[in-house]
């Protein structure tokens, strides 16, 4: 360890490409001001990718809501967890070395993404909560880059006072609260009365590059993957979807998707943005199986392998998040199947509002379709559009605090 101390990352995760992608910009500027930052990422409970940890330039840590809540030094260590007690052993080698990375840091960065909402439960937000509890009580300066929050209504009187309770006591500690969106913003500034929130726009989004020899000891080879020369179209669903829509009007959504797509002499990709997401990507694919325009991209791309591939499509039809702000960043357009407000203003922000769909609200194809024609007909001047607004997006950031928070 340097004499400066640890930086510490909270939130991270790299089964989803987007907290990936948010993980790798986040290691990247730190090192852009920092070269030699000794950087520990906290993950949830273990580490879940099929690839080795020790080729990133960074240390893994696992830690669990009882070993924050344990090492909170308040009313959190001795809280129940829907009826679990958070209780665990001081003598754990594993909460002792958590307790030392704790010990000598300088500084904490959130990139959760989605996670203080009652669309994940109580539990999920007293997990969020519980590590500010935490930071606070080691007196570690903390930081919460763009994510979405909100709403706050768990479904009863008594579970939306705890987390109102703890969102009003907890995150005034953070000395920087970025929302992603106006809604998330509002449910922060106006419902919680936290002072030291801004709003953002996705951290992703902001930034221009990343510097590869920041995040990996050894740069690897990238997997370059062949597409038709030409009338490339890529489909990339959310398994989310099915807990938010109707899954089988989705399936037959997609279904006359590729229909319509075959049509017009169109080369399909299937692929996962998330390793969550290729069982619904097989599904799509099972009446196409011997249709040679069809394919189906099984290989686990990291966020920069997908940020090379996306660049070969004309355009995208998109379901998770992170999946079409890296297809903007490469100014492809997507027409996009969501579920909750950032897809509308990612979407607005960037002037594609109009090929925005909501799975909770899909009452008929017929809007979806005459958006399709759409871009099928006017994709190269969609990009136009893109790039035009990105570069405008890009002009601020919100990683410029770091000039004045980190001293080398």
């Amino acid at each position: 360890m340097s004499e400066k101390g640890y930086y510490l990352i909270f939130g991270a995760q790299m089964v989803n490409k987007g907290a990936q992608a948010m993980l790798f910009i986040t290691v990247s500027e730190i090192r852009k001001r920092d070269p030699d930052a000794e950087i520990v990422v906290f993950i949830y409970d273990k580490w879940k990718s099929s690839e080795d940890p020790e080729i990133y330039n960074m240390r893994f840590v696992p830690i669990t809501m009882k070993q924050m809540m344990n090492l909170s030094g308040t009313a959190f260590s001795k809280a129940y967890v829907i009826g679990k007690r958070a209780k665990i052993s001081k003598d754990d080698p594993k909460l002792r070395e958590i307790d030392g990375i704790l010990s000598k840091s300088v500084m904490a960065f959130d990139i959760s993404g989605y996670a203080l909402s009652d669309q994940w439960g109580v539990n999920s937000s007293l997990f969020f909560l519980s590590k500010f509890a935490m930071l606070e009580h080691y007196n570690i300066p903390s930081y919460i880059l763009p994510q979405s929050f909100g709403p706050f209504n768990y479904g009863s009187a008594v579970k939306n006072a705890l987390i109102k309770h703890y969102t009003k006591k907890y995150l005034k500690y953070p000395k920087l609260i970025f929302a992603r969106e106006k809604e998330g913003y509002d449910c922060l500034t106006e419902d919680m009365g936290l002072k030291n929130v801004r709003l953002s726009n996705d951290l992703v989004l902001q930034s221009n590059n990343v510097d590869i020899k920041a995040i990996y000891r050894n740069i690897p080879d990238f997997r370059d993957f062949e597409t038709g020369s030409s009338d490339n179209v890529a489909i990339i669903p959310n398994s989310s979807n099915d807990r938010y829509g109707d899954s089988q009007k989705i399936l037959k959504l997609y279904d006359e998707l590729i229909k319509w797509l075959l049509e017009r002499k169109k080369n399909i990709y299937l692929l996962s943005h998330s390793s969550q997401d290729l069982g619904v990507c097989k599904k799509i694919l099972e009446n196409y199986k011997d249709e040679g325009s069809v394919h189906l991209i099984e290989a686990d791309l990291n966020c920069i392998e997908y940020g090379m591939f996306i660049r070969k499509f004309d355009y995208i039809i998109a379901s998770r998040f992170h999946s079409i702000v890296n297809a903007f960043k490469e100014h492809i357009p997507c027409i996009a199947l969501g579920w909750a407000v950032k897809y509308e203003e990612l979407l607005d922000l960037l002037g594609q509002k109009q090929f925005n769909f909501d799975v909770r609200a899909l009452d008929g194809f017929e809007a979806f379709f005459e958006a399709a024609e759409k871009m099928d007909g006017s994709y190269s001047k969609q990009s136009e559009i893109i790039k035009e607004r990105l570069a405008e997006v890009q002009k601020s950031s919100c990683f410029k605090f770091l000039d004045d928070v980190i001293k080398t």
